[in-house]
């Protein structure tokens, strides 16, 4: 898991990076909100999509443009890709819904399970993406055999936003049964504690 604001210094880095290898016959049209939530993301969640978008939607001599956008709500992040497309690029619909597309709703459908929207446009001379995906956090369990820390540990846990508790536990072998059968990604956890200990767990 990758910061959001770190995500996105990457994408207009590559942005950029791309900007100057294709010069000015490419117009990009980058549209991300100033305020950027304190949350994480898979790293390179949007990158492939925007590969494919300078791969396929540049042209010459003919003018091309690129169009990404990012826009927030309290759970979702959407981001929403076009580009130019070219009558001459006779691959490009195999590219984008053969194989490339199965691959990227195979990725994130194991990120995100069915917690994820991806739309495909493909118009006579415009080719777009829509991606609507809920923010992650990383599920975690505060384990401790004294009352006041746990809860102490659980009080953190509740004041970061990329950070979901799933249940408080006093002892190693109650945090056990949960992680038998939940997806528990941290442990919070006292490493001196009585019979199974921390280290142990």
């Amino acid at each position: 898991m990758i910061e959001l604001k770190k995500e996105i210094e990457f994408i207009n880095s590559f942005i950029l990076l791309m900007q100057l290898r294709h010069s000015d016959e490419v117009k990009v049209t980058v549209v991300i909100p100033e305020q950027v939530p304190d949350t994480k993301i898979p790293p390179m969640l949007f990158i492939s999509l925007l590969e494919n978008a300078f791969k396929h939607g540049v042209n010459y001599p003919q003018k091309s443009y690129i169009y990404f956008e990012l826009h927030m709500s309290s759970t979702f992040l959407t981001c929403i890709i076009k580009n130019s497309k070219h009558k001459i690029a006779a691959n490009y619909q195999g590219e984008y819904s053969g194989i490339g597309l199965d691959n990227i709703k195979e990725s994130l459908k194991l990120l995100y399970e069915d917690n994820f929207y991806l739309n495909i446009l493909d118009k006579d001379d415009e080719f777009e993406v829509q991606s609507k995906n809920s923010f992650m956090k990383i599920t975690c369990i505060a384990i401790d055999d004294e009352p006041l820390a746990v809860k102490k540990i659980s009080a953190y846990i509740q004041k970061t936003p990329f950070l979901e508790l799933v249940a408080e536990c006093r002892s190693a072998f109650e945090a056990m049964e949960i992680i038998n059968n939940r997806n528990i990604q941290l442990l919070f956890i006292d490493i001196n504690m009585p019979d199974l200990n921390g280290l142990s767990l």
